[in-house]
């Protein structure tokens, strides 16, 4: 039997799993933070890039695979695009931090977004897998965008909501998705 253990605050009678009671907290606590996302300009600015990929990612996710097979590609060849791109993404996001602790949130957030809006723009135009490695080296070099803006959120949160305002931006990218 599978149980989930709570914080004390959250956790039902038996310690194991929350009330329904406590699951409205929970669900009202997440709705406050997405309200607060929304009013505060420096947020929601940040939030605004991840929050267009998961709804993006959302639509195409599903035909991606077959647009590539279209082009030639088999499950091998899908699976080393996708490792260029995580690889790139790893390499450039110490650079995107970097950007963002020292110019803020345009250059940390805005211009890795840039570069995968581009990286985008020749995957829709892709005429064959060359112009795929292309699109994924774009995308790679977004510099983790989404942990970019989690980042940000992070720096204009009081330290007492952190881990609130953190978990509410994963559930809205979640749903978005």
């Amino acid at each position: 039997k599978a149980s989930v253990t709570l914080p004390h605050d959250m956790a039902g009678d038996q310690g194991t799993c929350a009330a329904p009671s406590q699951l409205s907290h929970i669900a009202a606590s997440q709705l406050g933070e997405a309200r607060r996302f929304w009013a505060d300009k420096q947020i929601r600015t940040a939030m605004l890039v991840p929050w267009a990929e998961a709804v993006t990612a959302a639509f195409t996710g599903p035909i991606y695979p077959f647009f590539m097979q279209n082009l030639g590609l088999d499950a091998g060849g899908m699976g080393k695009l996708r490792t260029v791109q995580h690889a790139l993404n790893a390499a450039s996001a110490p650079i995107a931090g970097c950007l963002l602790d020292a110019r803020g949130p345009f250059l940390g957030i805005a211009l890795p977004a840039s570069l995968c809006a581009i990286g985008c723009a020749i995957r829709s135009m892709a005429q064959s897998t060359s112009w795929l490695v292309a699109a994924n080296v774009f995308s790679g070099l977004s510099g983790a965008k989404t942990e970019m803006a989690t980042a940000h959120l992070s720096r204009h949160t009081d330290p007492s909501r952190r881990t609130l305002a953190v978990s509410a931006a994963r559930v809205q990218l979640q749903a978005l998705a």
